[in-house]
């Protein structure tokens, strides 16, 4: 962040912005992973959780690793 001592200018508060977005982004999926096999699927549940799961999984990473790139500019 390059502005002033107790002052935040535009660039600051993009940055704070998207990185609170990312890990928004990254808790809600994690939360939502934890629940996922509180779901009842039904016969399809073999097939269906492995891969909600992964999709989950995965895009928490990349929430999570978008948000640590961004903060380390």
């Amino acid at each position: 962040m390059n502005s002033k001592k107790w002052s935040l200018n535009w660039a600051d508060g993009k940055k704070l912005g998207l990185n609170t977005l990312f890990v928004s982004v990254a808790a809600g999926l994690t939360y939502l992973g934890t629940q996922v096999t509180n779901v009842e699927w039904g016969s399809m549940a073999a097939l269906v959780v492995p891969i909600v799961t992964l999709l989950i999984g995965s895009a928490t990473q990349w929430a999570k690793g978008n948000s640590d790139s961004s903060s380390s500019e």
